[in-house]
């Protein structure tokens, strides 16, 4: 099985821009938009982060996991709203292991590289962060592209510490991973739609298969707005069922 970027555009250090074609383990050719923002609006991000404090209360160590990562914005937002409503009970969290199969994107995460965009300051500060407290501006030529949309800055050890990027994409990631691998929290946001059917199929064969007791499973809007029925079918009959709480996003537990 494989996966290859087949071609880009409007690459920069942000996956806001990244869109590009890609090639399906069972060789289709899907178009794939990398779209992604810090506190993505389609989740209650305060809510979750307390759900996410309750479920694991008496476990000492969660294995959290985001594929299709993109530019790091989302794993830097669970780590930082983590860090906000749980204090250093969120230790346990981290370090969030986050892949995607766009190596630009992964490249530049690994420098913790990251553009902030118009909507971003009033996002921080909906959410009660200030940016300051984990990211510094990048005065350096050789990586500084700032635009009238875009401004990058940075991130600070403290939070790059906490996030663990690689290359990889999520059916490979998961068939290497333990069979019910127990205390486990999947971010798998808003990409279930850019798999083929046959890649959808084996996702959530997998997810049955290797995610273990006290398993959290956490989709986007988008995958449910494309695939609700389906989703929800595959989830159930993998021995899993809705959280039932108001994420705006859907959740799954075991």
């Amino acid at each position: 099985m494989r996966i290859s970027p087949i071609s880009y555009s409007n690459c920069s250090f942000t996956a806001n821009k990244v869109f590009y074609l890609r090639e399906t383990h069972d060789g289709k050719i899907k178009d794939v938009s990398c779209y992604t923002q810090f506190f993505r609006t389609d989740m209650q991000w305060n809510m979750l982060s307390f759900y996410l404090k309750n479920r694991y209360q008496n476990v000492d160590k969660v294995n959290v996991m985001d594929a299709a990562c993109s530019d790091g914005s989302e794993p830097y937002t669970i780590v930082m709203m983590l860090e906000k409503n749980l204090g250093k009970e969120a230790e346990k969290f981290f370090p969030i292991k986050a892949f995607d199969y766009n190596e630009t994107l992964i490249k530049n995460a690994k420098r913790g590289l990251i553009n902030f965009g118009m909507i971003d300051d009033a996002l921080f500060i909906y959410h009660g962060i200030e940016p300051n407290d984990y990211f510094k501006p990048v005065n350096n030529p050789l990586y500084s592209r700032n635009t009238a949309e875009f401004t990058l800055y940075q991130a600070k050890d403290n939070l790059a510490d906490k996030v663990q990027f690689r290359l990889g994409e999520i059916l490979n990631v998961l068939s290497k991973m333990d069979d019910k691998t127990p205390n486990t929290a999947l971010f798998c946001r808003n990409m279930v739609p850019y798999l083929s059917f046959k890649e959808q199929n084996a996702l959530f064969d997998l997810i049955s298969k290797k995610l273990g007791q006290n398993s959290t499973v956490v989709f986007g809007a988008y995958d449910y707005d494309m695939k609700r029925s389906f989703i929800n079918h595959k989830m159930v009959t993998s021995g899993f069922k809705p959280a039932n709480l108001s994420f705006g996003s859907p959740v799954y537990q075991n």
